[in-house]
């Protein structure tokens, strides 16, 4: 997470010195089938790091004042179909349901 937000807050800053205005997305949520085959000690380790991983991305834009797509807290929980069965891999119809919420978000703008 510390790794992501350092290299996101580069990004930003890159961006703004380029006269770009970049927008900042979230990863989408894990569901309950995450990896069922891993040890559940890992799965829960997993499942933190992506939990502080949203939250760290969630502070740098916020820090920079970036238009934040939050699609953790939007597709969350999310639908069995938009998951592949080792529940982190978008599907297709995951796909397009982050397609539909980022297209919502950018003509919102």
């Amino acid at each position: 997470p510390k790794q992501t937000a350092q290299a996101l807050a580069l990004i930003l800053h890159d961006a703004r010195r380029a006269g770009i205005e970049a927008w900042v997305l979230t990863p989408t949520p894990t569901g309950d089938t995450f990896h069922p085959e891993w040890p559940k000690a890992v799965r829960a380790y997993q499942h933190d790091v992506h939990r502080r991983t949203v939250a760290a991305i969630r502070e740098v834009a916020r820090t920079w004042g970036a238009p934040l797509i939050d699609l953790d807290q939007a597709m969350s929980p999310p639908r069995p179909e938009w998951l592949q069965p080792d529940g982190i891999h978008l599907t297709a119809a995951g796909h397009r349901e982050v397609a539909a919420r980022v297209l919502a978000a950018l003509t919102r703008r």
